[in-house]
């Protein structure tokens, strides 16, 4: 047994840890850059960060690179699916898609979709009926949306695919290359952010009361920005992360003593695996 630690990031994940578990740390404000420092070590400098007031020192570590799963195999492009969550009509079952963003038809058309105008200004129908639709969206209103697991968790190009549906549709990006996603449902709002961990990128959940329906904001943060949209209106908004100086990292925002608890030591080959969450850590004296 050994003492443990939980760390906590600032978007939400946790980790559970040994006392000499190993970290990549870098500390921006300081001159501490990718040193490998146990938890030991961070729990006391964070601890007397608060002792004496001084807020800079958060550490930080890697984000992981998009993790590459067996692609699966996928009735629809993983396009066409982020688009019909985003902005498809899915309570009545049908392949209808009410979007101001020429753009985004042309990308289905182009995937070998028919796609026809209705009469609604904003309305453009994808032909194929109930099959044009993951049967398990089929009937779902805005706040029940979710990911369907298959195309969450199939190759790093359907992922990306998946996720600039998503984004090209109720993703957000503001005049300073900030971007965001939106939905009222809770569990869209933790699939999103899985998806987003999956590629790369750090993804805070923000709550919003509104007087309807909850709205769930997932913030982002990560070095591939301009891989999360196709339109153009959103792409020309894309900024150079810190302007080109390093690389976006997670933040340890806590660190709290866990108890005494049995630990297995872990050694990969090439020093770093990942944990739960797509958390980026260190082989490790003890663990």
């Amino acid at each position: 047994e050994r003492q443990c630690y939980k760390i906590i990031f600032q978007d939400g994940r946790t980790a559970i840890c040994s006392d000499k578990h190993l970290w990549n740390i870098t500390i921006s404000s300081s001159r501490i850059k990718n040193r490998l420092m146990d938890a030991d070590e961070i729990y006391s400098r964070m601890k007397a960060r608060k002792v004496r007031g001084k807020s800079y020192f958060y550490p930080l570590i890697e984000l992981t690179e998009p993790i590459e799963y067996p692609k699966n195999n996928l009735e629809l492009y993983p396009y066409l699916v982020g688009v019909l969550i985003g902005d498809g009509g899915l309570t009545l079952g049908t392949g209808i898609i009410t979007t101001g963003d020429a753009e985004i038809i042309d990308r289905i058309k182009s995937f070998g979709y028919k796609v026809t105008k209705e009469k609604a200004k904003y309305n453009y129908r994808v032909w194929g009926g109930k099959k044009i639709i993951p049967k398990e969206l089929i009937g779902k209103k805005s706040e029940d949306k979710f990911i369907p697991a298959k195309y969450a968790l199939s190759s790093i190009k359907d992922r990306w695919e998946l996720m600039r549906g998503l984004m090209d549709t109720d993703g957000y990006i503001d005049i300073r290359g900030h971007c965001s996603y939106s939905t009222s449902s809770d569990r869209l709002a933790k699939d999103f952010q899985t998806l987003a961990w999956s590629l790369g990128f750090v993804a805070t959940i923000q709550l919003k009361k509104t007087y309807r329906l909850d709205n769930y904001v997932i913030h982002l943060s990560g070095k591939d920005t301009s891989k999360l949209f196709s339109i153009k209106r959103k792409l020309d908004r894309i900024k150079v992360w810190n302007n080109g100086d390093g690389t976006p990292k997670l933040r340890i925002i806590s660190i709290e003593k866990a108890g005494r608890q049995k630990v297995k030591c872990i050694e990969v080959e090439g020093g770093e695996f990942l944990l739960e969450d797509y958390i980026v850590t260190h082989n490790s004296y003890f663990l």
